[in-house]
């Protein structure tokens, strides 16, 4: 996934869980953690969210402006920097550190 994530890509997992034997309301009283475990992985939903060809150039307008420009995002920080570096939002090449 992180191949994706790097080049741009809104990356979700999937997964699967049988719950035999229950109605919907029995399903409706589980806990979040009870219906989160003991899920099968089955893959990767991969989505490709360009931004709006207008965007780069709205930023540029608004920094010449002197405006100070700010990125708030609930991206995977991967997706995110690819994103940040397309819009001409990082001035500086990205460095993200991950733990050993």
């Amino acid at each position: 996934y992180l191949h994706h994530a790097r080049a741009g890509k809104r990356v979700l997992a999937l997964a699967s869980k049988v719950m035999n034997g229950l109605d919907n309301v029995a399903l409706r009283r589980l806990s979040r953690s009870e219906v989160e475990s003991e899920l099968e992985f089955v893959g990767f939903l991969v989505l490709h969210c360009p931004a709006k060809p207008e965007s780069a150039d709205v930023l540029s307008t608004l920094r010449s402006a002197s405006h100070r420009l700010q990125m708030i995002t609930g991206d995977q920080l991967l997706t995110a920097c690819h994103v940040a570096t397309q819009l001409g939002l990082a001035s500086l090449p990205i460095l993200v550190l991950q733990k050993a």
